[in-house]
This record gives C-alpha cells, sequence and structure tokens, in this order.
C-alpha cells in the first residue's frame, strides 16, 4: 500500500490515533506514526484547563484570618453558583471549627455544604444524595472581624484550571 502527500499522512495519524486510543499504548497528546517513529503533538481542544492550579500564595494568610473567627454556630447568607449544576441564595445555619480551618452548613434542599482552607488553596466541597462536587476557591477575597466575616470567591473543577461558578458568603460564628 502506497500513502503519500499529506492526506495520507493525516490518514496514517487518524488510524494510529484511533488505534492507539483503543489499545492504550500512545501517552495522552501524543500519536504515534507508524514505522517513522516519529510523533504528533495532538493537542485537545481544552486540554489547558485540565491543568492542575498552583497553590494560592495568599493560603496561609487566608487560613489565619479565618482562624480568627469565634467557634460554634454559623448563621450566612449563602449565594453559591455552580455552573452546570445548581444555584442556591439562601441563608444557612452550621458549625465554624476555625481551629481546623471549616465551615459547614446544610441546604435547603438537604445538600451538606463544607468550606475549609488547607495549607495551599481554599476548598469547597457539595454533597448530596449521589454526588459530590468539589472546587477549589481562587481570587478569596475574604475579610473577618470578631464573630463576622465576608468571603467571595471564584470557583475552578478541583484539580484543574477549569472555571466552574462562584461563591458568596456572609455571616456570623459563635
Amino acid at each position: 500500500m502506497k500513502i503519500s502527500g499529506a492526506t495520507g499522512l493525516l490518514g496514517l495519524a487518524s488510524v494510529s490515533l484511533v488505534l492507539a486510543a483503543c489499545t492504550g499504548t500512545a501517552q495522552r497528546g501524543e500519536v504515534e506514526a507508524g514505522a517513522s517513529g516519529s510523533s504528533v503533538a495532538a493537542a485537545l481542544p481544552g486540554d489547558e484547563a485540565l491543568t492542575p492550579p498552583p497553590p494560592d500564595p495568599a493560603a496561609q494568610d487566608l487560613r489565619a484570618q479565618f482562624a480568627d473567627l469565634v467557634a460554634g454556630q454559623l448563621a450566612a447568607a449563602l449565594d453559591l453558583q455552580l455552573s452546570g449544576l445548581a444555584a442556591f441564595a439562601e441563608q444557612v445555619v452550621g458549625d465554624c471549627s476555625p481551629d481546623e480551618a471549616t465551615l459547614t452548613a446544610t441546604l435547603s434542599d438537604g445538600s451538606e455544604v463544607e468550606l475549609r482552607f488547607t495549607e495551599d488553596q481554599g476548598e469547597l466541597v457539595v454533597r448530596a444524595p449521589g454526588i459530590v462536587v468539589e472546587q477549589t476557591l481562587t481570587d478569596v477575597d475574604l475579610a473577618v472581624e470578631g464573630r463576622t466575616f465576608r468571603l467571595d470567591a471564584g470557583l475552578l473543577t478541583a484539580g484543574t484550571s477549569e472555571e466552574s461558578g462562584h461563591l458568596g458568603l456572609e455571616g456570623t460564628c459563635g
């Protein structure tokens, strides 16, 4: 069989891509071009969103601010948008655990929300029957004064750089 020209190489690359996908022999983003031993980089649209976000340089400061809150009951106004999934704008009650850098609350539909600050980033986890949605906070604006706080942050799908919503939370602890 004779393969010539750009059309022939594209056809061979397509066949190699299908075979590699079916057999699992090629690395992600790489297509083997047959006997020649060369590789063709196959950058897929959206791959850039699969890159994990870097650690938040402000994470330690945010965690320290959060530690200034009073432990006890949480009463807050929550504004949460999860792109393509759900949106909530409601009053919530729950628990403040500044020592663990965590807030937890139950939403009107029974879903549970957990906001926590780790050494590297802020994280949001929403749990509902049959689903767990994990988010990374980005562009966090946190203000704490005594028992009151205000938080505004963008959301990224956990482990990626894909924008996936917004979190606004304002309330009191203790």
